[in-house]
């Protein structure tokens, strides 16, 4: 959908009450956060090669200084902002959901603003970091031939 846009916050904390606290904290300064990141990033379209922004805002990012001037142009109706934490510890989907629940949702540039609240318990810490080593060394091989 190209009238909503979707940022991200992630975690990766032992526990999950943790993880949320600093969900709370990254979101305090969020307005911001994506105002930098369009700055810094989606603004220098020379150093950041990135598919959806080629094909469907090129023209938009060029021309517009500011987040807002481009939510503008680009006639953006809602940001969605998915928060993901990775924690240890078996929960219940009720206590997930009322930790969840601490976070404050608020609109973001007066738009209309969809939280996805995502949660994966690791429930064998040494398991996920032996295959999420293997998948970043696969990674790391795949863009060395690009060299």
């Amino acid at each position: 959908n190209k009238k909503m846009l979707l940022f991200g916050e992630s975690k990766f904390y032992s526990k999950l009450n943790d993880g949320v606290t600093a969900l709370k904290k990254s979101l305090i300064s969020y307005e911001k956060q994506i105002e930098d990141e369009y700055y810094l990033v989606l603004s220098n379209t020379d150093n950041y090669k990135m598919p959806i922004i080629e094909n469907n805002y090129i023209e938009s990012i060029e021309e517009c200084f500011t987040f807002k001037e481009f939510i503008e142009k680009e006639n953006i109706k809602s940001l969605g902002i998915p928060l993901f934490i990775m924690h240890g510890g078996k929960f219940e989907m009720e206590e997930i959901i009322k930790e969840f629940n601490k976070i404050e949702k608020k609109s973001l540039f007066n738009l209309n603003t969809i939280y996805y609240c995502i949660s994966l318990p690791i429930l064998n810490k040494d398991k996920f970091k032996e295959e999420f080593l293997k998948y970043i060394y696969e990674r790391i091989k795949e863009y060395e031939q690009f060299k």
